[in-house]
């Protein structure tokens, strides 16, 4: 009977640690299919959200792109405008493959090499350029050297600008400008009369800055007093004639308030970098001044010869 009670305990205890057995592997299949489910919800939920986000974020740079596309077509279409709205021609250059003209509210010929338009426009097959001022330099070579101050080039095959607020020059037919290349302001010139795709940046820097130089002595040797006389005269003569204060107002036609604006910001903006530019240069020169390398180790100041 003992026996008996022994082998029924043990084959009880077995039965036991079976069903124990087969519970644990039951709850582990019914846990990895628990979880592989939950796996496949949030991983759906997660395939959900990312193409909510990149919908939504696909959406923000289309609206972006509009808005620049807009602005893009808005500015370019005030250049032809603009352009169209002078009264004046300046100049008209008949180069049979890249005719181009200069329009002004002002313009001077001082001598068979030198002329100048001030609050000008060009333009050509390929750009347009508006500059604050435009000169015209016949050089000893009997090259034409023009120098747009402070002037926007705009594509006219893209709408794109090309240039912003800096100088730029066409000697001999060719457009010379800065443009972003790989992520540095470097000069450029075009290869293929002034268009724009043709710009490469400038390995030879005499090709320009010899003419730019030879410019450079013609104005301060004989030109710039003159230019600035016909310049003061005329602007004279404009405020006398009308009845505005407005500087903006002096230009071919009256500019809507938006364009006046805009002009505002411009100016505003190009004087916070000019001012930005002379504070550092100041203080780059007080630390010269306040450095070793002037008074020596010992603060004694040296002679400069």
């Amino acid at each position: 009977m003992k026996k008996f009670l022994n082998q029924n305990s043990k084959i009880k205890s077995i039965l036991i640690c079976l069903f124990l057995v087969i519970l644990i592997v039951i709850s582990e299949i019914f846990s990895f299919f628990s979880y592989q489910n939950d796996k496949k919800k949030y991983e759906m939920e997660e395939i959900k959200w990312k193409k909510i986000e990149a919908e939504k974020e696909e959406r923000e740079k289309k609206e972006e792109a509009e808005k620049l596309k807009k602005e893009m077509e808005d500015d370019f279409a005030f250049f032809e405008r603009y352009f169209k709205e002078f009264k004046k021609t300046a100049e008209k250059i008949n180069n049979p493959k890249n005719p181009s003209e200069i329009r002004a509210t002002m313009y001077f010929v001082l001598d068979s090499k030198y002329s100048f338009a001030k609050i000008a426009m060009y333009s050509d097959k390929f750009i347009y350029i508006k500059a604050d001022r435009i000169m015209k330099y016949t050089l000893s070579n009997g090259e034409k050297l023009y120098v747009f101050e402070n002037a926007v080039v705009k594509s006219k095959k893209t709408h794109k600008t090309i240039n912003k607020s800096s100088d730029v020059y066409i000697l001999d037919g060719n457009l010379f400008c800065m443009i972003d290349y790989n992520g540095s302001i470097v000069d450029s010139m075009t290869t293929r009369y002034t268009d724009p795709e043709s710009l490469k940046v400038i390995l030879n820097e005499n090709k320009l800055e010899i003419p730019k130089k030879e410019a450079w002595w013609m104005e301060m040797d004989k030109y710039l007093y003159l230019r600035r006389s016909k310049e003061e005269k005329e602007e004279k003569k404009y405020r006398k004639n009308t009845s505005s204060s407005s500087p903006y107002n002096y230009s071919p036609n009256p500019l809507t308030q938006k364009e006046l604006e805009k002009m505002e910001r411009e100016e505003n903006r190009r004087d916070r970098m000019d001012s930005d530019e002379w504070e550092y240069e100041d203080r780059e020169e007080r630390e010269y001044w306040e450095s070793e390398e002037y008074w020596g180790e010992e603060g004694i100041e040296k002679e400069v010869y």
